[in-house]
């Protein structure tokens, strides 16, 4: 098989595998959680990037199993999680920072492994918590000075859009930001997983409401309080990471860190290369040598 090449085979393997549906209140707000396996085994936290949801992980996570307990969460505003009335800064931070101490969700605390928005998530709790482990996909920091501000795609996610029929908006989808789609089985899969029907028509999952203020602060400063082994994982094509980036992020955290290039993948790595993907992150698992409770 192909790296990258989703077949029938692993994909509907992985599906087949069922989360369990869990739901917890953390920072005022209710998530929606997707579990696997056993939670007296090292467990992992999967956080996905901006407008999107738990789903982007269900052909990832499985490939973890038995080894690890997997859990994904929809961030407020997004998936079936909860809306809140206004999104403040680092608000999503916050809630994953008291949900890695939920003793009855993680009976020992996981590994922070986030895409995009959900890696600039992961890297700001990481700076403010011991942990046993921090991957950030194709997510970049920059100095102050350097960092852009508010970015189109925002604009773009903030306006509420209703379609009339499912069909229609799922003709509409679109990755943000734009990229060749190399593997359509997966992207046509969460497109299908991406939609809901309201009273005025379908539209899509997230809050647009959590796009309209947003801001952007840089973490930069942040970095040197990273002391866990700590991963960066880039596409090879990304327009939002590049390698220089990358390699100043790692020379500011304070920890250990491994730089990855996933060959032939764009921003959306797990959905461009998702066999590299999970390789890689097992390999780096099995190097920190994390420990069952």
């Amino acid at each position: 098989m192909k790296t990258g090449d989703p077949g029938t085979g692993w994909f509907d393997q992985c599906l087949a595998i069922v989360p369990e549906p869990l739901q917890v209140d953390v920072a005022e707000a209710r998530l929606n959680l997707l579990a696997w396996g056993d939670r007296d085994s090292p467990a992992l936290l999967f956080i996905h990037g901006g407008a999107a949801h738990a789903g982007w992980w269900r052909f990832i996570a499985p490939f973890f199993l038995p080894d690890y307990y997997c859990v994904a969460v929809d961030l407020s505003g997004h998936g079936h999680s909860s809306h809140r009335d206004s999104y403040p800064q680092g608000i999503w931070a916050d809630e994953i920072a008291e949900l890695v101490d939920r003793g009855d969700v993680f009976p020992q605390r996981p590994v922070l492994i986030g895409h995009s928005m959900g890696g600039l998530t992961a890297l700001r709790v990481a700076a403010g918590k011991a942990l046993p482990g921090l991957v950030v996909i194709d997510a970049a920091v920059r100095p102050e000075a350097s960092a852009p501000g508010r970015r189109g795609r925002h604009n773009i996610l903030a306006r509420e859009r209703f379609y009339g029929s499912r069909q229609d908006a799922l003709d509409r989808f679109r990755l943000i930001p734009p990229q060749p789609v190399l593997n359509p089985v997966l992207v046509d899969y969460i497109a299908e997983n991406s939609v809901r029907q309201a009273e005025a028509g379908w539209t899509w999952l997230f809050d647009p409401n959590a796009f309209k203020h947003l801001t952007r602060t840089s973490l930069f400063d942040r970095l040197a309080e990273i002391r866990c082994p700590t991963a960066l994982i880039r596409g090879e094509c990304s327009r939002i990471l590049d390698r220089e980036t990358a390699r100043i992020m790692s020379e500011e955290i304070a920890a250990e860190v491994v730089n990855v290039e996933i060959p032939a993948s764009h921003h959306h790595v797990m959905l461009d290369q998702p066999v590299a993907l999970v390789s890689v992150l097992r390999t780096l698992l099995a190097t920190w040598q994390l420990t069952a409770k």
